[in-house]
């Protein structure tokens, strides 16, 4: 389906939804005073309320975070009203081994996440919320104390398990009020929804939702990866400008729910696994680029991008961080971070440099890309951050396919860097037919030594050295035209590289 033609069957069903949900908002702010005054007799009765503490999101520098800088390890609490509730219910939350991000949408007698999550402590590790406040049975750390029903947790398991909860059914609407920037929201319907229509109330503020696999939902680029938005999980949203989050409920629920209409569940299920490029999933923080079909990814020839197609970005160690494949359409690559539970690197690190490659499918071959970003979106790695490139080129010139792992090279040789020109980084490739001792090192006009990065003996084979553009202090060297030699017993070659900030 086209977003041309998305955007028009949905319209219809947006503005129907609308005047629902600002109706049911109405007589739900109205009767906010209300649900003040029930929450003592609530917790008379032994049930609980949700915290209500509402932090906003700041830089480093104590100034709001604009649109194109959304990287932040923070989150703001939401708050709402006390939940009213109706009869007694339950969820069966289903945990995979490692990261997962929960929610429940019942009230249970106790809160306390230790008190909750009792039932399968002994698969607990840690549990965060969005303000960075963590359980850990392990060292009787407890600084959640009571959740709050109105956003989701994250937990790290040693083996996965499922966990009942149950407690007094809510009864929705159920205003959620979000603050500017990053949330951790939970859901509260008892069935699933399509992520447009269930955020429909937040569309004019929401900028990307995300779940704990990594698939996004951008409203402006017409991606829905998440398709539908389910009980028991936890979602990532995040907001250009405050906003309260109403899902669909009584009438609102059974338009959703008619068969008849537009879904954009389709959506969520184009997506499709990479299957040349491999990474770890799931390594609990993530960061998405965008790479929109209006830019015209393209090869250096000129030729577009195929579908099928694979992009995979790789970290300064060239492991393979994230990858998707190319549909035709506007794509949200998900890039993970190294896991803080294992002691593999399998992530970016914060602050290490995008690299791109691309697979192209028919030819079986990989290629490196030069990309460019939008005005103030970063290149680098960092927790949440959200970009879009504005240019897309494979070089067709630099095979950088995946070598024979026993295949050694015939003979010593220097390659070209890649990519050339660069900023900041780039890669070397030599290789060597026998075991040597190598010296790689990079120059400047005037023939200075500025970087002596590999001294040592490298084992027969193809080998690869990343220069960052410093120099032997750490400085960031200027831009220009540099020198690199490597020599390795009676071999010395030399080629240039343009390192272009």
């Amino acid at each position: 389906m086209s977003i041309s033609k998305h955007k028009k069957g949905i319209s219809s069903i947006r503005l129907l939804f609308l005047i629902i949900m600002w109706l049911i908002t109405e007589v739900a702010f109205t009767q906010s005073s209300a649900h003040y005054k029930l929450k003592k007799s609530v917790l008379d009765q032994g049930g609980g309320t949700s915290q209500s503490t509402h932090h906003s999101v700041f830089d480093a520098v104590g100034q709001p975070s604009p649109p194109g800088e959304m990287s932040s390890t923070h989150y703001s609490a939401v708050s709402g009203f006390v939940p009213v509730s109706a009869g007694i219910s339950s969820i069966s939350l289903n945990l995979d081994k490692g990261w997962n991000m929960f929610s429940i949408n019942v009230m249970p007698a106790d809160l306390n996440i230790a008190t909750l999550m009792n039932p399968i402590l002994d698969q607990i590790v840690i549990v965060k919320n969005g303000s960075g406040q963590t359980w850990i049975p392990a060292y009787g750390i407890n600084t959640i104390g009571e959740i709050n029903i109105e956003e989701s947790y994250q937990v790290y398991l040693k083996d996965g398990t499922s966990l009942v909860v149950t407690g007094s059914a809510l009864v929705l609407p159920h205003p959620i009020i979000l603050p500017r920037g990053w949330s951790m929201i939970g859901y509260l319907p008892t069935v699933p929804i399509d992520a447009e229509i269930a955020l429909t109330s937040i569309a004019d503020q929401l900028v990307i939702a995300k779940n704990s696999e990594g698939q996004s939902y951008i409203p402006a680029y017409g991606i829905n990866q998440i398709g539908q938005m389910k009980p028991g999980q936890g979602y990532q949203v995040y907001l250009n400008a405050g906003g309260t989050l109403n899902y669909p409920s009584g009438g609102a629920l059974n338009l959703v729910s008619a068969p008849n209409l537009v879904s954009t569940s389709e959506v969520g299920a184009k997506f499709i696994s990479p299957k040349h490029y491999q990474f770890v999933a799931n390594t609990g923080e993530n960061a998405t680029v965008v790479l929109p079909i209006n830019i015209d990814p393209n090869y250096s020839d000129g030729t577009l991008l195929e579908a099928s197609d694979e992009i995979g970005v790789f970290n300064s160690s060239g492991i393979c961080c994230g990858a998707d494949v190319w549909q035709g359409d506007n794509v949200a690559i998900t890039i993970w971070g190294d896991d803080s539970q294992t002691d593999s690197l399998d992530g970016f690190q914060s602050g290490e440099i995008l690299n791109f490659r691309i697979w192209r499918k028919n030819a079986n071959l990989e290629y490196p890309v030069r990309i460019s970003f939008q005005q103030n979106h970063q290149n680098t790695y960092q927790i949440n951050s959200f970009s879009v490139l504005t240019e897309f080129v494979a070089d067709l010139s630099l095979d950088i396919s995946k070598k024979d792992a026993s295949a050694i090279p015939t003979d010593f040789k220097l390659l070209q860097n890649y990519p050339n020109p660069f900023n900041p980084e780039t890669i070397i490739e030599y290789h060597l037919p026998k075991a040597a001792d190598v010296i790689l090192a990079i120059y400047d006009l005037q023939g200075h030594e500025v970087r002596r990065f590999i001294t040592g003996n490298k084992p027969a084979g193809c080998h690869t050295a990343l220069w960052d553009g410093r120099d032997e202090t750490g400085a960031s060297v200027a831009s220009g035209l540099y020198f690199y030699r490597v020599r390795a017993k009676d071999f010395s070659a030399t080629k240039k590289c343009l390192l272009m900030r």
